[in-house]
């Protein structure tokens, strides 16, 4: 069963829910620098693990988005899909490193066959809902052609280089991604916008195209100050450093390819 795109994507979120939900990403990001990051490194073993669990949750949204299971923040929509993710991942890490421990295998490898179990099984009966797969290619299309522009335009000056840095350029991709995916969602499939700030600048410009340019003048000057911040404290291979970037990508990212995918399960 399908739901309306008003019941999919509605401007739902309450003030008190942003702030429940900065409570639990504080949380969130004090285990993982105060306990986990303690005990494995921040490195691309992490991010090979990162990536299972991510395509494991943003499926698990989306069963919920289309209408597979019974929407609940507990466990499928924000926040308790992240958590869901979040303990998942953390389980199989904790698995990986007693294996590690008493077999001498290397840890990431347990987590990484677990991961990839989950997301294959919640993206095969996503996969079976998505009618019009072409769809999900507009919003790759037009974010890779601001991100493009955004690229040359960044070797105008000496301070607009870092824009070009590729950890930098992925970010940026991954919010143009959002807002394009967004433009296009409300624009084309009639979708409704769920964040309240948003909506009411949709609101108020008269077109989602907003989302574009709104996205451009938050995350640039995001990207400057962390640039900054990494030059003065020499934070340049700093565990915080690294968490802060992946969590900027992860923000965009994540929501622009549900935002992205979601026009494709429309029967």
């Amino acid at each position: 069963m399908y739901l309306s795109f008003e019941e999919c994507l509605m401007a739902s979120y309450t003030p008190q829910d942003y702030l429940v939900y900065f409570a639990i990403l504080l949380v969130i990001l004090w285990f993982f620098s105060n306990i986990v990051f303690k005990r494995i490194e921040f490195d691309d073993k992490f991010l090979i693990i990162a990536v299972p669990y991510f395509m494991f949750g943003l499926a698990l949204r989306m069963l919920a988005d289309v209408g597979v299971v019974e929407r609940s923040k507990l466990w499928n929509i924000t926040p308790g899909v992240h958590v869901v993710t979040l303990v998942a991942g953390i389980i199989g890490i904790g698995i990986g490193l007693l294996i590690h421990k008493k077999y001498g295998s290397e840890y990431w490898k347990f987590p990484v066959v677990a991961g990839t179990i989950l997301a294959l099984i919640t993206n095969y009966h996503l996969a079976i809902h998505i009618n019009h797969p072409l769809r999900i290619l507009y919003p790759f299309v037009l974010a890779v052609a601001i991100t493009g522009v955004i690229y040359l335009a960044s070797g105008a000056s000496k301070r607009t280089e870092i824009f070009k840095m590729p950890g930098n350029i992925a970010i940026i991709f991954a919010h143009m991604l959002d807002g394009s995916a967004t433009f296009i969602g409300i624009e084309y499939y009639h979708f409704v916008e769920e964040h309240l700030l948003p909506d009411i600048l949709i609101g108020l410009a008269g077109s989602a195209l907003v989302m574009i340019p709104l996205k451009i003048v938050v995350v640039l000057p995001i990207l400057y100050i962390v640039e900054k911040w990494r030059v003065e404290e020499g934070a340049d291979k700093t565990q915080e450093y690294l968490i802060l970037k992946f969590v900027l990508f992860v923000l965009g990212f994540g929501p622009g390819l549900r935002d992205a995918i979601l026009p494709g399960t429309l029967m």
